[in-house]
This record gives C-alpha cells, sequence and structure tokens, in this order.
C-alpha cells in the first residue's frame, strides 16, 4: 500500500517502465534515488529542480539524478559523503541511519535540531551516535517502529530497502493509502 502511495504521489515511475511497471521493492535505495525521491516528496511531481552546476565531484551533470542531488544539496538536507573533493557517492546504499536524518531534515529544514535522544534504542549509542537524534526523533513522530520490538531495536547500518523506503516516505510526507 506505501508503494502505491508514492507512486500515485508521483515520487517514484518504478525502477523499470515496463507495462505494468516495476517497483522492486527488496533492492536497495541508492543515495541517487533518495534524493529524487525527498525532492519529489517536498515539492510534487511537477517540480523541476535546478540544473546542475558540478557542485560534486563523483556526479556528473549528465546524470539523470544530478538536478535532484545538488537541490538536496542546495536546500541543506545532505552534505554529501565526503569533503576533499566534496562527493555525494550517488550509487552508495542508504543506511536507516543516514535516511533518519534526510527525513527529518527534509520535515523541517537544515535549521532544525532535533530533541536530545534519550537511549530509546540500545542498538543506538546514545549520546554518541551521529544521528541518534534524528532517529529518535522520528520514532517519537511514529514515523518507524524500528527494526524490530521484541526487543526495541533500529538497525542504524542496515541498508534501506525500496519497500521500506516508500513506508519511510508515505509516513513522512503525510501520501494517501489507497484501498486495495
Amino acid at each position: 500500500e506505501w508503494i502505491l502511495a508514492v507512486y500515485n504521489a508521483g515520487v517514484t515511475t518504478g525502477c523499470t517502465q515496463d507495462d505494468p511497471p516495476a517497483y522492486c521493492p527488496f533492492n536497495s535505495t541508492t543515495r541517487a534515488q533518495m534524493a529524487a525521491f525527498l525532492i519529489r516528496s517536498i515539492e510534487g511531481p511537477e517540480y523541476v529542480p535546478p540544473a546542475c552546476s558540478g557542485v560534486f565531484s563523483d556526479v556528473s551533470c549528465s546524470f539523470w539524478a544530478a538536478d535532484y542531488i545538488e537541490d538536496l544539496y542546495s536546500r541543506g538536507i545532505t552534505t554529501g559523503c565526503g569533503s576533499d573533493p566534496l562527493r555525494y557517492c550517488p550509487f552508495g546504499v542508504v543506511t536507516r541511519a543516514q535516511m533518519a536524518a534526510f527525513l527529518i531534515r527534509s520535515i523541517e529544514g537544515p535549521g532544525y535540531t532535533p530533541p536530545a535522544c534519550s537511549g530509546v534504542f540500545p542498538d543506538v549509542d546514545c549520546p554518541g551516535f551521529w544521528s541518534a537524534d534524528y532517529i529518535e526523533d522520528l520514532y517519537a513522530r511514529g514515523i518507524t517502529t524500528g527494526c524490530s520490538t521484541d526487543p526495541l531495536h533500529y538497525c542504524p547500518f542496515d541498508d534501506v530497502t525500496r519497500a521500506q523506503m516508500a513506508a519511510f516516505l508515505g509516513r513522512s510526507f503525510s501520501f494517501p493509502v489507497p484501498t486495495l
């Protein structure tokens, strides 16, 4: 249902343009896909991001997601994956830790500081882990219940599948869930 929700919202066209299209729910979400998903979730499917100017050394302006990646950067939602030279790592997979920060920054803006973590998830060092505050903010908002509930864990280093990403985006941006 979340996959249909993000599809109906125009956030994704799937992973193939076959008839019928496929979504590839078990594939990991790449950082390039994440950029496009987030910008479309924020702005809607008709939005055209500004043209790429070559900010990242590892993202050619001819790359399909370059405009989305640079728009995400200009909004302060990402700082990239490396700084000397500035890189985005578009083919890298999004971890659950990264996704928490991406989502909260997309919802609240880059100036937002999440509440300090309190140690909800035993597999997330609190304080100390770079995205612990974002992870617990996502949990407090009901966007995630973690990767397991008995015992409660978040699995911050796990890759985010495209199916999981659909649910995270749907909950974060309140996309209507179709009746199946």
